[in-house]
């Protein structure tokens, strides 16, 4: 088969997986596939003809062939535990777990996480020895999680831990991280929160202390948080993370590739190393380049994305030792497609993902940009044209996986660029001279300062500029490949290229109007599930908010949902405690408290009227659509009996904060559906069986309800994502 048949097979099998990725079932790909399959077939005759000249039909038909076949693999390699795994032994109370640590730890918020091979479990505490038993014929991994910091935990290590292990929960709000899946993903089925109790010796042979001694010298010579961040964007998150609100900062610029070890360090290093060795034969630079690169990988870590650069970069020294000019395309398709074939799930990996889209837009779309922006000098069009190509080919998959636009990528890309490459590759050789002396690292690391200062200051300028991450709305699937597939006919049509104008116009149409006619027609209210009373109320394009949570539930439960909807400022908001201080974080219209009303009072809206009925116990009601809604937030409310409250309406729906509702109210109000913050109320529990449904629960999961009069869970039942 000729070569050009080959990377057409390669990028075929590349759309197979992620097409099957985003199938519900792996039933549903053998319907599925043969459709995608017999699309791709049928666009044979729409190329252009230089397009059919260079790849007969019979080539195309292989390519369909490898599209199919990518799938089965996908699904066949799906993990599953097995019947001596770790998890069957889950929420059986707590018990001691004895395991080998499988990644770097982790410091979280919270205590300390990492990955557990596990080896033994033992659920009665009392009666296992804290001694390091042998293995017992127990399999597969544990996501661990440590109230307290243990120093010193590196890979390789066996560990006593004492605690509960448990099943992996499911996400309870929309839009929220589904970590359930993400374990998974990993063979992971279970996780365990507990303390340490004893440790082994660790590894004789270990990179950890290489890695403790670079980052020690970093912030030696900076300080703690200089320092890790110097590390973070010199080896990648491997090494350390981002301190304080950087992460955030950098998130909210365009720059989450900065500190994403991947393809910007591994090309700085290897370049810088064949510059260095360029008066060395071919033989000896690709041996140096080779076992740089190795170091590289092993002190930032072996993530998806750095496997695939690390691949490229070994792919071009061994064309420089074959004295062949490497082809970047070809090289790309059949790396990513070598990796997916040996771990098919890296296709469900983001930072896989934005690394393959990243550098094909940079393969295929810089040149022609430089060569509309030559009217700037080559340099400064170059700069330009980099950041651009990257931003368009990961904008689709940007929009669907988090639905939200930095509206400043490109400018503060080209901005802190050099001032990346400077401490990309000031950083690398900061760690080498720690690993001679630690004196003469944290020196080099202090003459870095300057530029971090910068590059710091430059990137909290921007994340501090307004609109600086606009939230437009998550988008279908279909979208996406609709985007990609324009992509892929503006490169290989020239007539299309002319009329690129009008393309780009119904691209963006056809991203914003779904969501745009989505949120002009939708009313509902999503109880959302917090530590405290947290609800949207959605009217045809206005949004409110019901706030009693903490900025901590603001942050991982509400913002998500919002950025998912596109929603870029809230219309109302009820203040109910002052620890919400919603105010900080979205622009809005109208904010009350009990501080600003008085009991009676009411607010009007077109559709909605939300009236304060009492202030001890803390009542409100809300009108809609002829549909009456009880807001309940004071616990003990059974001090209060129907006396103490204005008139109540006959029939209404309840949101309650409280374990027990005012005397006398159930036999004078009907209540058709109940939200509770924890349990039922103790006067609900003993009405009647038809009153308590649907039995919602805000501390479990999310509760989503329609004027029309249902009461629906938030989260979605299906396992995978579909197309729309």
């Amino acid at each position: 088969m000729a070569p050009t048949a080959v990377y057409l097979c390669c990028a075929f099998a590349i759309a197979g997986f992620f097409l099957a990725s985003q199938s519900p079932l792996p039933v549903g790909w053998v319907f599925a596939g043969l459709v995608w399959a017999a699309i791709a077939i049928a666009g044979y005759p729409l190329l252009p003809r230089s397009g059919q000249r260079r790849f007969s039909f019979r080539i195309w038909l292989w390519a369909a062939i490898a599209l199919y076949a990518a799938g089965f693999w996908f699904y066949l390699r799906l993990p599953t535990p097995s019947a001596t795994d770790i998890s069957r032994w889950a929420d059986q109370g707590s018990g001691v777990l004895v395991g080998t640590i499988s990644d770097r730890p982790r410091l979280q918020a919270q205590g300390q996480s990492f990955t557990l091979t596990a080896q033994t479990w033992s659920p009665n505490p009392s009666e296992t020895a804290l001694k390091l038993p042998p293995s017992q014929g127990l399999q597969g991994q544990v996501a661990v999680r440590l109230t307290a910091v243990a120093e010193g935990l590196q890979p390789g290590q066996t560990v006593v831990l004492e605690g509960e292990l448990r099943s992996l929960q499911a996400p309870r709000n929309p839009a929220g991280f589904d970590r359930q899946r993400y374990l998974q993903r990993q063979s992971i089925f279970s996780e365990f929160r507990g303390q340490l109790l004893k440790e082994d010796n660790p590894p004789l042979w270990s990179l950890e202390p290489v890695r403790r001694r670079i980052l020690a010298a970093f912030r030696q010579g900076l300080g703690s948080d200089q320092g890790s961040a110097l590390a973070a964007l010199s080896f990648g998150n491997g090494l350390a993370r981002l301190p304080g609100t950087l992460p955030e900062d950098f998130l909210r610029c365009g720059l989450a590739h900065a500190t994403a070890a991947s393809g910007f360090q591994v090309a700085l290093l290897l370049g810088l190393t064949l510059a260095c060795c360029r008066s060395l034969s071919p033989r000896w630079q690709a041996a140096i380049g080779t076992l740089t690169l190795i170091s590289f990988l092993g002190i930032a870590g072996s993530s998806a994305s750095l496997l695939r650069a690390f691949l490229m970069g070994e792919v071009q020294l061994w064309a420089l030792l074959r004295q062949r000019s490497p082809q970047t395309l070809p090289t790309l398709l059949l790396v990513a497609t070598a990796l997916l074939l040996w771990q098919p799930l890296w296709i469900e990996d983001l930072g896989f993902q934005f690394s393959f889209l990243a550098t094909l837009g940079l393969v295929v779309s810089v040149q022609p940009i430089t060569d509309r922006l030559d009217w700037l000098p080559p340099r400064l069009a170059v700069l330009i044209a980099v950041p651009l190509a990257a931003t368009i080919w990961t904008l689709p998959l940007q929009l669907h996986a988090f639905g939200t636009l930095s509206p400043y990528a490109i400018p503060a890309n080209v901005l802190v660029t050099p001032l990346l490459a400077i401490l990309g590759i000031g950083g690398v050789w900061a760690g080498l001279l720690s690993l001679v002396w630690l004196p003469l690292g944290s020196v080099a690391a202090w003459l870095l300062g300057a530029p971090l200062w910068l590059l710091i200051s430059i990137v909290s300028a921007i994340a501090n500029l307004p609109g600086a991450t606009w939230a437009t709305g998550q988008i279908a699937m279909v979208v996406v490949l609709l985007c990609y597939l324009s992509y892929a006919l503006l490169l290989t049509w020239p007539r299309l290229r002319r009329r690129w104008r009008s393309l780009a116009v119904a691209l963006i149409a056809i991203v914003l109007l779904p969501g745009l006619a989505q949120a002009a027609t939708q009313q509902e209210i999503l109880f959302l599930s917090s530590d405290g009373p947290l609800a949207v109320v959605r009217d045809r394009g206005q949004v409110g908010l019901v706030c009693g949570a903490s900025d901590r539930s603001l942050r991982w439960d509400l913002q998500p949902y919002l950025e998912q909807q596109g929603i870029n400022q809230l219309d109302w908001v009820l203040q109910l405690s002052d620890r919400c201080t919603v105010q900080d974080q979205w622009p809005i219209r109208q904010i009350f408290s009990s501080q600003s009303l008085q009991p009676g009072q009411a607010i009007q809206w077109p559709n909605l009227k939300l009236q304060w009925l009492s202030r001890t116990p803390n009542l409100w009601q809300l009108s809609w659509q002829g549909e009456q809604w009880l807001w309940l937030f004071q616990r003990g409310s059974d001090r209060w009996s129907l006396r103490d409250l204005p008139p109540l309406p006959s029939q209404a729906w309840l949101w309650s904060e409280s374990d027990r509702l005012p005397r006398g109210w159930l036999p004078s109000i009907q209540i058709k559906g109940w939200i509770s913050g924890s349990t039922a109320p103790t006067s609900l529990q003993s009405s009647d069986a038809s009153t308590r449904q649907p039995d919602g629960r805000t501390r479990h999961q999310a509760w989503r309800w329609t004027p029309n009069g249902s009461l629906q869970s938030a989260i979605a039942q299906t396992s995978r994502p579909g197309l729309l």
